[in-house]
C-alpha cells in the first residue's frame, strides 16, 4: 500500500548577498503523478539525480571488481537495486546528515478504498483519521529494535501557505542504536486518495523545522486540461 518514492539532497549553507542567496532558492517540484507540488528544502536534489550519480561510482568500482567475484555480485545488485529505486512513479528527495544516515522525504499515495475497517461487524467507509492510526504502528518488515522502540511523539494539524489543512503524526523508533525522527503529513487528494509524506532524518540533526517549512509549500495540482486536437 505504501508506495514510497525516496529521494536525495545535500544541504548546501550558502552565503552571500540576500540577491544570491534569493537565487539559490530551489525551484517547485511539480509531481504529475501525485497530483501536487512543493519546494523542497535548499540544496537537496531529486531521486533520479542523486541515484545516477550514485550508479556512476558504483560502475566505477565494478570496471575493477575481479570478475565472477563476490563484490562484483555485490556491486551489481547495489546497481539493480538503485535503478528500480529510479523506476519509481513519484520522486524523493535527500540531503546530506549531520554525521550519519541521509535525510529523506518521500512520498505516497494511498487508497482508502483499501482498508477493511468494520465496526459491529458492518463494513464501513474509511476516513483520513483511520489512515493516520494505521501510521500509530511500527510499519510491516520491521526488526525487533524498530518495533520495540517505536513511538509516537506528537499529532497536529498544519495549514499550508496555500491554505490545505493536513495531519501531521511524528513518530520516534531506533535502528542499528540510532533514534530517527520520522513524521508524517497526511494531505486530502479526494474522499478516497490520500496523499502521505514521510519525513525521516536521525534525531540529533533535528530537522523538524525544514520538513514543516518545506512542506507548508505543498499545494495541489489540478489536472492540466487536454488541448483540442
Amino acid at each position: 500500500m505504501r508506495l514510497t518514492l525516496i529521494v536525495a539532497l545535500a544541504i548546501v549553507l550558502g552565503q552571500g548577498s540576500g540577491l544570491a542567496v534569493q537565487a539559490q532558492q530551489p525551484a517547485r517540484h511539480v509531481e504529475t503523478a501525485g497530483g501536487f507540488s512543493f519546494v523542497p528544502p535548499k540544496g537537496w536534489k531529486a531521486t533520479d539525480e542523486a541515484i545516477a550519480n550514485q550508479v556512476k561510482q558504483i560502475e566505477k568500482q565494478l570496471a575493477a571488481a575481479p570478475p565472477g567475484s563476490p563484490q562484483e555480485k555485490a556491486l551489481k545488485r547495489a546497481i539493480a537495486t538503485l535503478q528500480l529505486m529510479a523506476k519509481q512513479s513519484m520522486k524523493g528527495f535527500l540531503g546530506s546528515g549531520a554525521d550519519g544516515p541521509a535525510p529523506t522525504i518521500s512520498f505516497s499515495v494511498e487508497d482508502l478504498r483499501k482498508f477493511n475497517i468494520t465496526v459491529n461487524g458492518v463494513a464501513v467507509k474509511a476516513t483520513l483519521a483511520d489512515l493516520v492510526a494505521h501510521y500509530k504502528y511500527p510499519p510491516p518488515g520491521r526488526t525487533n529494535e524498530e518495533v520495540d522502540s517505536f513511538r509516537v511523539v506528537a499529532e497536529k494539524k498544519l495549514k499550508t501557505d496555500a491554505g490545505a489543512e493536513c495531519v501531521v503524526l511524528v513518530t520516534e523508533f531506533d535502528r542499528n542504536r540510532l533514534r530517527y525522527r520520522q513524521t508524517y503529513y497526511f494531505f486530502d487528494l479526494s474522499p478516497d486518495r490520500k496523499l502521505v509524506a514521510t519525513c525521516k532524518a536521525p534525531w540529533i540533526d533535528k530537522l523538524d523545522a525544514v520538513f514543516e517549512a518545506s512542506l507548508k509549500t505543498l499545494r495541489l495540482e489540478k489536472p492540466r486540461p487536454e488541448k483540442a486536437k
